[in-house]
Formats: structure tokens, sequence, C-alpha cells
């Protein structure tokens, strides 16, 4: 078995809390996290086997061993496989991205709402 040893310690990196896959909306934001077994983690996130870069509507966060991929606006083509590499240890998860259904949802239930108090 390989071990890639983070920097800080002699500890062999290893994923405590893996990823899990999300579904969201249209412009919601979804928030993937994994958690190692030390911190100062160097990650890589990647998407569709691509590294990924900071960006207006992505953000890396890492805080003591958690690390944190943050999407923002979330639109239909970020839908797709998400991995948290570092070194040889990685997890991955699936974010689904659905149109606004929820908006169409809730006009049919305040038009219901209308028409019971209305008496239409």
């Amino acid at each position: 078995m390989i071990y890639f040893l983070n920097y800080y310690s002699a500890l062999p990196i290893e994923i405590v809390s893996e990823m899990k896959s999300l579904e969201v909306y249209v412009m919601d934001t979804a928030v993937f996290e994994c958690i190692f077994n030390t911190e100062n983690v160097q990650v890589i996130w990647k998407y569709k086997d691509k590294a990924l870069t900071k960006t207006e509507r992505i953000k890396m966060r890492s805080r003591f061993s958690k690390q944190q991929l943050i999407i923002d606006e979330c639109q239909l083509d970020d839908s797709g496989w998400y991995i948290c590499q570092s070194g040889d240890v990685h997890t991955k998860a699936e974010l689904v991205v659905k149109g606004r259904l929820r908006t169409a949802q809730f006009l049919r239930q305040l038009l219901a709402f209308y028409s019971f108090y209305s008496g239409n």
C-alpha cells in the first residue's frame, strides 16, 4: 500500500469522512466537504478529470482537517462527478442540478390557495 505523507506530520493521509452526493436546484449553492485524518492537507478539486480553480462562483476552503468546495449559483452544466484528491487518496461524489420545478410547484399552490379563498 502506498501512503501519501503530509508535509506537517508523519501520519499517512486518510479520509475520515467521504464526500456525499448532492442534489440542488438551479441558482442554489452546493457545498461538498470531506474530512482528513490530519490538518493542513493539500488537496486538488477536480470536475470532469480537470483541476478546478477558484472563481467568483467556485470557492475552496480548508479549515483544520475539513476541506470544502463551494459552488454558488449552480447551473445545469455543473452536474457531474467531483473529486477531492490528496496524492493517491481521493473521494468523489455526484452533483445533480435540477431546473426550477420548485418555483412552478409554488405557483400552483399559490393559485390553488387564491382560488380557494376567492371562491373561484
